[in-house]
């Protein structure tokens, strides 16, 4: 089974591999280049999932909510218009243009549901339109302010990381150069340690449903013959991070 015991060996290196480009990456180029040049897409989804829906929210109120609603209302006041006076919510329903529909309920209207609840009015009154308008608008405009506020979340913070980088590079402080370093160094391992477990981890989940279909499979001397991966495979991190603070706080 050497084999299995090369197996074992390269997945130890990698594990140490990883580990140590991630340290080295950071102490190289500092804690904010780094996580300019590594993370600065990864931030800019996280700031945009966490601006999205306050964005999204206040382009609603700002406008897009009235825009939409007054546009929509608009056109269902047109075909009442241009028809009699009596003209009818059922008549409405029928007339509507085919691709208004179709856009529509791609936003998940049920036109079927308005027509039940609508259908049996004698007349298309401002009131029933402005109804109407207002149902039909609502998911367009969750969709719509949805999708404009995460973009602007993720494109303003993504700028803002260019802007800091920029700085950072133009900087002459060796003070600030020392400290960016040395944080750099603690973040290196910080991350290179979660990558490792991480990996550990995931392998360990896919060796185990190997195992469980054939428990004569090999793979089971790769976990017994490794150092590094059948180290951080049985480590409970969060017991001690829960020691560690538990003896810095007494």
């Amino acid at each position: 089974m050497w084999v299995m015991t090369v197996i074992a060996g390269a997945i130890d290196v990698l594990l140490i591999a990883t580990f140590l480009a991630f340290v080295i990456t950071f102490l190289k180029n500092g804690f904010a280049r780094t996580i300019y040049k590594i993370g600065k897409t990864w931030l800019s989804v996280v700031c945009s999932m966490m601006l999205g829906p306050w964005v999204s929210k206040l382009l609603q109120d700002l406008f897009l909510r009235r825009v939409i609603t007054n546009g929509i209302y608009s056109a269902l006041d047109n075909l009442v218009q241009n028809n009699a006076n009596d003209y009818n919510l059922q008549q409405l329903f029928e007339n509507l243009p085919e691709s208004f529909t179709t856009l529509i309920g791609n936003y998940g209207v049920s036109f079927e549901a308005l027509e039940h609840e609508f259908g049996s009015a004698t007349q298309a009154t401002p009131a029933i339109l402005q109804t109407i308008a207002e149902r039909l608008a609502t998911p367009c405009i969750d969709i719509t302010s949805s999708i404009i506020g995460h973009v602007v979340g993720f494109i303003v913070p993504l700028l803002f990381f260019g802007w800091l980088n920029l700085k950072i590079k133009r900087t002459r402080n060796t003070f600030f150069r020392v400290i960016d370093r040395i944080s750099g160094l603690f973040a290196g391992v910080a991350v290179g340690y979660v990558a490792v477990v991480a990996i550990s981890v995931a392998l360990q989940t896919i060796f185990q449903i190997i195992v469980a279909f054939d428990m004569n499979n090999p793979v089971v001397i790769v976990y017994e013959r490794s150092w590094v991966f059948r180290f951080f495979s049985n480590f409970d991190t969060i017991a001690a991070f829960k020691k560690v603070l538990q003896g810095l706080l007494g």
